[in-house]
This record gives C-alpha cells, sequence and structure tokens, in this order.
C-alpha cells in the first residue's frame, strides 16, 4: 500500500491590497488550517491547489509524493505554472500540516485521524437509484462522488465528533443509523480504514475537507433550548426573513421499490440528528433557498414561501407544515436588523461549504464564496472570516467576540473597534444570502463533547 499524499485545509484564495495599480498582484494567498488562517507564498500556494487536481490517482489510491511532483513539475497550476523543483516546497507544505501522507491500510490510523477533523464541502444529495448502496455528495447541478454507507456516516457526522477517529468509533457504535441501514458490527480500525480508503476521493473532489485540529470544539455544557423563542428571532418585524437550518442529506433509496422512489422521504444532518422529512416538509425546507437573489435581499419572508409552495410546489397548504418545521428549528423565522443575535448565534454553529475564491484587484472589498471559480456570494472581509473561522469557536457567538477582540484580525489593520454585537450584526445582514446561495449551513448545538 502506498504512502498516499493528500492537502489539508480550506481554500480562502487570494488577498490584493487596497490599493495599488490594477495590475498589482495578491499581497498574500491564504489558506484555513486549524485556528488560524495560514499564508502561502505563490509557489506553495500553487503546489497545496495542485494537490487537489488528479481526481483519478487519488480515487485509484495512487496519489503519493512521487506522483504530485511529477504533476506540478509537468503540468503546474496557477498562480505560478511550473514549479520545476517542487521537493522544497513540498516538505515546507509537509512540515506545517497543509499536505498530509498516510497509509490507508496500515492498521494506525488513530494518531493520524485523531489529529484532522473532517468537514462537508458540499451537501448530500441522496442515494444512487441505481445502487442504493453508494450515497452521493454534490449540490443541485453536479454529483461530486459516490461513497459507502459508513463513510457517508463520517463525512456527515465528523463535526459532532472531536475528531475523525471519534466519527469512526462513533459509526462503529452507532445503532442508531439512516433509515434501512443496518449495524455495521465492525471495530472502529475496520471503519477507519474503509474512510481512509475514500478520504483522497472526497478531498478531490472537493466534497469534503480535512482540518488540522488546533482548537477548541463546541461544547454545550448546559443544554439550551433550540430554536430561541420567536420574539427573540423576528424583533418587531412584521414579514422576518425565513432560513433554513441544517445540511442537506438529501433522498435515501436504500431498500426503496423503485415505484415508490418519487415519494421518497429527505434526510437532513442536524447536529447529532438524523431527521426525516416527509415530501411536504421538504417542499418546504429547500423551498427556503428557492431564489438567492431574494434570499440575499432578506425578501423569502413566510408569505413569500407559502405564496412559492403553492404556486410551485403544488403543496395547497403549505401552513401547517411550515409551523412544524418552524417548531422544529428546521426553519428560523429571523429579522437580521431586530433579532437576538446573541440568542440565537450562542446556540448554533456556521459551517462553510464551497470554497472561498479571495477578493480581486478591481474590486479589493469583495471576498468571494463560489465553486471552481465561479462566484456564488460576495461579502466583506470582516463576514468572510466569520464563514471561514466559525467552526474553530464553540459557538457562531463565539466568533463574533473572538472577531470583535481582533483574534481573527487581517494582518496589518489598525484595531476595528468593533465590539460581538456589531460584528454579528453585519454578519446577519448577509446569512440568509449564505444560507440560500449554499455557501454555508447552521447547525444546531445540540452536541457536546
Amino acid at each position: 500500500m502506498p504512502t498516499l499524499i493528500v492537502p489539508v485545509g480550506f481554500d480562502l484564495g487570494p488577498a490584493f491590497a487596497e490599493d495599488g495599480p490594477p495590475d498589482r498582484l495578491p499581497v498574500r494567498y491564504e489558506v484555513h488550517l486549524g485556528a488560524t488562517p495560514t499564508e502561502l507564498s505563490a509557489t506553495e500556494y500553487a503546489v497545496w491547489r495542485a494537490a487537489f487536481e488528479q481526481t483519478d490517482a487519488h480515487f485509484d489510491m495512487k496519489h503519493d509524493r512521487r506522483c504530485l511532483e511529477a504533476f506540478v513539475r509537468e503540468h503546474g497550476h496557477a498562480p505560478v505554472g511550473l514549479v520545476p523543483d517542487p521537493k522544497p516546497v513540498v516538505d515546507r507544505l509537509l512540515g506545517s500540516g497543509l499536505l498530509a501522507e498516510f497509509q490507508p491500510g496500515a492498521g494506525e490510523l488513530e494518531e493520524f485521524f485523531g489529529v484532522h477533523r473532517l468537514y462537508p464541502r458540499a451537501e448530500g444529495v441522496g442515494t444512487d437509484p441505481d445502487r442504493s448502496d453508494l450515497h452521493l455528495i454534490g449540490d443541485e447541478e453536479k454529483v461530486f462522488c459516490a461513497v459507502p454507507p459508513n463513510v457517508f456516516l463520517a463525512w456527515m457526522d465528523s463535526v459532532t465528533s472531536p475528531s475523525l477517529w471519534d466519527a469512526c468509533v462513533d459509526v462503529a457504535s452507532d445503532d442508531d443509523l439512516g433509515p434501512g441501514e443496518a449495524p455495521l458490527d465492525m471495530t472502529p480500525a475496520e471503519v477507519a480504514e474503509q474512510v481512509a480508503s475514500s478520504l483522497p476521493y472526497l478531498i478531490s473532489t472537493k466534497a469534503a475537507w480535512l482540518d488540522l485540529v488546533t482548537y477548541d470544539l463546541p461544547r454545550i455544557d448546559t443544554p439550551v433550548s433550540f430554536p430561541p423563542r420567536r420574539e427573540l428571532l423576528a424583533g418587531s418585524s412584521p414579514e422576518p426573513a425565513i432560513i433554513p437550518v441544517g445540511l442537506s442529506l438529501g433522498p435515501c433509496y436504500h431498500g426503496v421499490p423503485e415505484n415508490e422512489r418519487t415519494d421518497r422521504n429527505w434526510a437532513v444532518h442536524f447536529g447529532v440528528d438524523y431527521v426525516e422529512l416527509t415530501v411536504d416538509e421538504t417542499k418546504a425546507w429547500t423551498g427556503a433557498s428557492f431564489d438567492t437573489e431574494r434570499g440575499a435581499r432578506w425578501e423569502i419572508t413566510r408569505p413569500v414561501l407559502e405564496e412559492f409552495l403553492r404556486d410551485e410546489k403544488d403543496l395547497r397548504r403549505p401552513g401547517p407544515v411550515v409551523d412544524s418545521l418552524l417548531r422544529r428549528g428546521l426553519l428560523i423565522e429571523f429579522d437580521p436588523a431586530g433579532a437576538d443575535l446573541e440568542a440565537l448565534f450562542s446556540r448554533v454553529q456556521l459551517y462553510p461549504l464551497r470554497e472561498g475564491l479571495g477578493n480581486s484587484a478591481e474590486d479589493p472589498g469583495t471576498y468571494e464564496i463560489g465553486r471552481t471559480g465561479e462566484m456564488f456570494v460576495g461579502i466583506p472581509w470582516e463576514q468572510y472570516a466569520l464563514w471561514s473561522h466559525s467552526l474553530t469557536c464553540r459557538s457562531l457567538w463565539d466568533a463574533c467576540v473572538e472577531l470583535a477582540r481582533g483574534a481573527d484580525g487581517e494582518p496589518g489593520e489598525q484595531d476595528m473597534n468593533s465590539t460581538p454585537e456589531s460584528v454579528a450584526s453585519g454578519l446577519a445582514m448577509v446569512l440568509p444570502a449564505l444560507l440560500t446561495s449554499g455557501c454555508a449551513y447552521l447547525d444546531p448545538l445540540n452536541y457536546a463533547f
């Protein structure tokens, strides 16, 4: 079994200075790695990005150091092109943790998995209609990859575990699996080996990303109610925005006859809970993200959502369905300008999806989020920092507190004189855009480590 090499961290893209000539170069390239943004040179960034590119080699478990170095020597990658001598660059990236080597079948994965955490980078889009033993990950436009059930469970539940190893332990001992799933009757080491065999494939297709755990993990010492009372979220607004909570896992066809598949229930990751939605509930929950532009303008209110469900989804009585999802916290009515943001943000965590594209010389004040160079949403730097690093804090509110203190401040910037309330308010204004565009998801903190 070869020693495979995979990239670690989450792409945040180039960072351009606020002022300068139109043809100026980025002042740095950034990658989220653990608790602190990591700055890379152009050559380091090119090699790190190239580590994602050879999907076939990752799938065939042949992407070792030699494979990566040959690729960057012969094919290169933006922003520098060919790298004639990649060895010292790879050495530096391995030393910093931005690249990692491991052997999937070596039986010694506890140490490697114990210092890393796996995060979704896309949504679950259900099981394969032709092979119900495979779970699909991707988005509305494209399936990124297909993985077996235990790998899918580790993919979706790693965020509720202290590490990827703990997620494998949980999967091996879990008696409360998804619908139609049988207990695995496997040891944690056996689960870890199967996850390890799929890990390069997950990362290279950008269905998931691996982080180095150098931060405290979310912990709720005293359980709190979720969602908070409506009056804390909606404020005095007569028509607050309505937003979804949870990560879509898609429809599951495991054990479902083909003639019943059109009515299959939808699954949602909801903290430690695996929630099944009825067909009508699925229409309402997914409908809350039906229009990204209107979501960005906070125009998807309850009346707008119910009108959409009646006219476009043929749901004649949407009111009771929406009520059910609101009571359970899968939808939240939310006034970005008037909500008690501490009450909400202390109960949730914000997780990034897609990838950070950075800013540009033409528009340095806007930091873009999207996929393969296509922008889905653009936001100011402060909100970009929260989007990418909230997961390193105990809750979204704690992330706002940390940013207000300047813990994540941009190098060289003056003190922002921010308060947690002002930081939270800034994020609240872009939160509907992040959620409806599929660039992030909110998870309820109904778990503790």
